[in-house]
């Protein structure tokens, strides 16, 4: 990763949302749902499932905890330093 992209915060904003719709369409692919059928699953509309799954989706902590519970997963995010990071990443 790029040093301006890691100053970036939209770069982990994509990075998380990219982490929640693998764990999404895993669950799909495994039990054979399209989209419709995984907002019925969710309770949601046919358009939040689509906003759910954009790249672009900006979704509260609480969604995205309320989600991975849902596909029993448990979603751990962990605080490292900026700087110790760009020298992980330099390696």
């Amino acid at each position: 990763m790029k040093r301006k992209d890691i100053n970036n915060p939209e770069t982990w904003k994509v990075k998380l949302n990219n982490s929640l719709h693998q764990v999404i369409y895993e669950y799909m692919d495994k039990h054979g749902l399209k989209k419709q059928d995984m907002a019925k699953k969710l309770n949601i509309s046919k358009s939040a499932m689509s906003q759910l799954l954009k790249s672009d989706g900006n979704h509260s902590i609480s969604k995205i905890v309320e989600l991975s519970m849902y596909f029993n997963k448990v979603p751990i995010i962990t605080f490292v330093d900026l700087n110790e990071y760009i020298k992980i990443e330099e390696k």
